[in-house]
């Protein structure tokens, strides 16, 4: 026959059992909303996760460094990281960029109806 003992100790270890197993779900990933410019223009981003939205006002230029430079200042803004200088075209619509953290993150131009470049999804790389 069990004594008083062991079953209070049999009735703490399946307490504790049973909370561990209704701890609520971890949190969702915290909305990051930030405002920044870099040159004459300014940029709104907005962090979900591992993924960023940027809207550029007034719009970039169809060609030219500024997609760059803009998304490098909303990387920094969103995510805290300094794109390095080795820009990587990974496809037509898309560039891979290493950080100085040793994170890399895929930078997508989105365009207009006239083909200037109106935002990018910033998208942080595992």
């Amino acid at each position: 026959m069990r004594s008083l003992a062991s079953h209070v100790a049999l009735l703490g270890f399946l307490a504790t059992l049973a909370g561990a197993c209704q701890q609520a779900p971890p949190p969702a990933p915290e909305t990051i909303e930030k405002h920044g410019s870099f040159g004459s223009h300014q940029f709104s981003v907005r962090r979900d996760g591992e993924t960023a939205v940027v809207v550029f006002t007034p719009v970039l230029p169809p060609a030219g460094e500024g997609f760059v430079a803009g998304a490098a200042a909303a990387t920094y803004a969103a995510f805290g990281a300094v794109l390095r200088e080795n820009v990587v075209r990974s496809t037509a619509a898309e560039y891979t960029v290493a950080a100085s953290n040793g994170w890399n993150f895929k930078l997508a131009p989105v365009k207009d109806a006239s083909g200037e470049i109106a935002g990018a999804r910033i998208e942080r790389q595992p």
